[in-house]
């Protein structure tokens, strides 16, 4: 029965769209088919009442109708707005199955979307601009379809805007005004343009076309936009722009003078003195009148200009800055003459070879008349060194005279050259004159920090000299004048000087009364130190190679010691600079030496020792030595007295002493011939008796022992007679 409704509803509905032949064919067809699925119970009676509908259906034909109820037609919508679209539909012989709508923009129609159940609302979310017309078509469930009327709708993107004026990274003069225009257009309705500085809101119009004029500018960069609003409230702002609002450059014709003359055909040097104020500069250009002549792009800002007929000209200069603001200087008039006859001109000051000290102000003054088609324009001074002539300054108008501050010292030739205003030149015969700088000297004598033996004698020598004359050397110790010379060489000798530290400097005095003084140098008048050699003895020997201590006693009398040198003769052993003085000489060959020791202070002051004779041998023998006295076993009585006496010599060196013992006692000892010693009161008794000798090289050599007796006394007197006979 199901399938039976089904298949009933699908034929009914295409029969009312007019399509596959009559209302009555498809009942009859529907129910025929329909009949052979059903129970043969209720055939017959089903089929009565189909053919009866179907009959019906042909009588009255089945309708949907449909129409758009929201937006209002012609409405206006931002882009990327929700918008409600709201359909009523009704079928008159089924339900609504589907309504979908539709938008049409540009002859595309797009399917929007589609709603199955009432209430027939669908947000449609606008994403593209333009006029759209919106339909919605319903179905019913017979499938009869019905269109709606279109309804006219537009969808407005923002608006377009851009800045029309001013030209980006355009300037002004400031205080600028800039007329700010802007195109805008919208898919709606542009409700008015903004015009802003950054986010400044400058100024508003409602009405194109869309301008503004913003005055009193002050110097400075800006960045203009416009921002259109349309009447939905969207809004965009144009790119922006930069422009300037600034002073324009500086220029003005330096070259040639307002009103000066040439002589054709020139040439002409036309030059510019011209800066940016607030940007960098771009070029000057040079113009006759209306007419350009050359544009120089970088300083120095100069022209050549040649051939150059006879007339009258005004020439200008034209600057223009990085920001492309311009200014023109001021006009210069120029003749420019067929002929004409250089000036004249001569100087009547400084007179010829005067001298002047350095500093001072020295007046040049120049005489100058110009032909009878010209005028004198300037007078330019020169001061020529040898070298180089060198512009001193330019006097314009007469009297021609200038004050010259003459701080070069040397040999000068002066000269004056006029220029007429046609640019002829004449140039003066030469003046020479002498600018003395003052006079230099220096000590040449006594070489700084020297000294002397109080009381000393210094010899002061000075070199001196001037581009002028010298008139007289001073010398002077410290402040006080010790003497003076009028000619060189420069010398004057200070005698008798006490001890003590003195500053020595000496004056050149030239004959214009300009003076100096030399760097000033310190001398010294003092005793000098002393010294003396403390060891060897003098006269002492070694044996050769032998080695030696040499020592100094030494010490500064008036200053510290700086060193003390050991001398064999003529040549430097050793220098010692600290104390103990002392120096050990090795090696020492064979012969006579004379030893000095030389000792100098910080006054570099010095002295020498004594000499010191050391005799050096080549080999050392044993001195040779022998008891005379007492003989060999001698006796006396006690208490005895033996008178003990030795023979001593040496080869090479020379006795030092001769020691006697007895035994390993030492009795006494002689250190000069005759070597004799008295030994008493000697107890009873046997004694050994020896003689040592000791040379000056420490070699010893003894005696063969001697033995000698004491004996104790009887108390018996003896006597002796001697008759006279016995003495013969």
């Amino acid at each position: 029965m199901k399938t039976c409704e089904n298949d009933m509803t699908h034929h009914t509905a295409h029969g009312m769209n007019g399509v596959g032949g009559s209302m009555q064919t498809a009942a009859k067809r529907i129910a025929v088919k329909s009949i052979g699925r059903i129970s043969a119970g209720l055939r017959a009676g089903l089929m009565a009442v189909i053919l009866i509908a179907g009959l019906s259906g042909v009588q009255a034909q089945a309708a949907v109708t449909t129409s758009l109820t929201a937006p209002a037609a012609n409405s206006s919508y931002k882009q990327w707005t929700n918008v409600i679209l709201t359909a009523d539909a009704v079928s008159t012989a089924g339900s609504i199955s589907t309504v979908a709508f539709y938008g049409s923009v540009g002859g595309v129609n797009n399917l929007l979307g589609s709603v199955n159940y009432p209430p027939y609302n669908f947000s449609w979310n606008v994403s593209t601009g333009g006029d759209y017309l919106i339909t919605a078509v319903a179905t019913d469930t017979l499938g009869v379809q019905t269109t709606s009327s279109a309804l006219p709708l537009k969808v407005v993107t923002p608006p377009i805007v851009s800045l029309t004026s001013p030209v980006a990274n355009s300037a002004g003069v400031a205080p600028a005004s800039f007329t700010l225009s802007a195109d805008a257009s919208s898919l709606g309705t542009i409700a008015q343009v903004e015009f802003y500085n950054g986010t400044t809101l400058l100024g508003t119009t409602t009405a194109s076309p869309y301008s503004y004029t913003w005055n009193n500018v002050a110097a400075g960069s800006y960045t203009l936009s416009a921002k259109a609003i349309d009447t939905l409230g969207q809004s965009t702002t144009s790119p922006v722009i930069n422009v300037t609002s600034a002073t324009p450059p500086y220029v003005a014709l330096s070259s040639p003078a307002n009103n000066s003359s040439i002589v054709a055909p020139g040439p002409l040097t036309l030059t510019a003195s011209a800066w940016g104020t607030s940007s960098g500069l771009k070029s000057v250009s040079f113009y006759n009148g209306t007419t350009l002549l050359s544009t120089v792009t970088a300083a120095p800002y100069s022209y050549t200009w040649n051939n150059i007929a006879a007339g009258s000209y005004s020439l200008t200069a034209h600057a223009t800055d990085n920001n492309n603001l311009s200014s023109t200087s001021g006009a210069v008039n120029l003749s420019v003459v067929a002929t004409n006859q250089p000036p004249s001109v001569s100087l009547s000051s400084p007179a010829v070879n005067s001298s002047y000290k350095q500093w001072t102000n020295v007046i040049l003054t120049a005489a100058a008349t110009a032909s009878a088609t010209a005028s004198i324009a300037k007078v330019d001074f020169y001061a020529n060194d040898g070298t180089n002539s060198n512009l001193i300054g330019s006097v314009a108008y007469p009297p021609y005279s200038l004050s010259w501050n003459a701080g070069v010292g040397g040999h000068y030739t002066l000269t004056a050259v006029a220029t007429d205003t046609l640019g002829a030149q004449t140039t003066s015969a030469a003046t020479a004159i002498n600018v003395v700088v003052p006079p230099t000297v220096s000590l040449t004598s006594p070489v700084a920090n020297s000294a002397g033996v109080a009381p000393a004698s210094f010899t002061l020598s000075a070199n001196a000299s001037s581009l002028g004359t010298i008139a007289q050397v001073e010398f002077y110790n410290g402040t006080t004048l010790l003497g003076t010379t009028t000619a060189s060489p420069y010398s004057y000798t200070w005698s008798n000087v006490a001890a003590g530290t003195y500053t020595l400097s000496a004056k050149a005095i030239d004959t214009l009364g300009q003076s100096t003084t030399s760097p000033v140098i310190n001398v010294t008048s003092a005793t000098p130190p002393y010294v003396a050699l403390s060891s060897p003895a003098n006269n002492s020997s070694i044996v050769a190679p032998g080695s030696l201590t040499l020592t100094a006693s030494a010490w500064g009398t008036s200053s510290g010691l700086k060193s003390v040198s050991f001398y064999n003769g003529t040549t430097l052993l050793s220098t010692v600079t600290a104390a103990p003085y002392s120096y050990i000489w090795n090696n020492i060959a064979a012969g006579s030496y004379s030893l000095t020791a030389h000792a100098t202070d910080n006054n570099n002051l010095s002295s020498t020792s004594g000499a010191v004779t050391v005799m050096v041998t080549g080999t050392s023998q044993p001195p040779t030595v022998s008891l005379t006295s007492p003989t060999a076993n001698a006796s006396t009585s006690a208490p005895g007295s033996f008178t003990l006496l030795a023979n001593a010599s040496s080869t090479g060196s020379t006795i030092a002493k001769v020691d006697f013992y007895q035994g390993s006692t030492l009795i006494g000892t002689a250190t000069a011939a005759p070597y004799s010693y008295i030994w008493s009161n000697v107890a009873a008794g046997s004694y050994s008796v020896t003689a040592q000798a000791t040379d000056a090289l420490n070699a010893t050599s003894s005696t063969t022992p001697i033995q000698v007796s004491v004996t104790a006394g009887s108390g018996l007197v003896k006597a002796y007679y001697i008759y006279s006979d016995q003495l013969d």
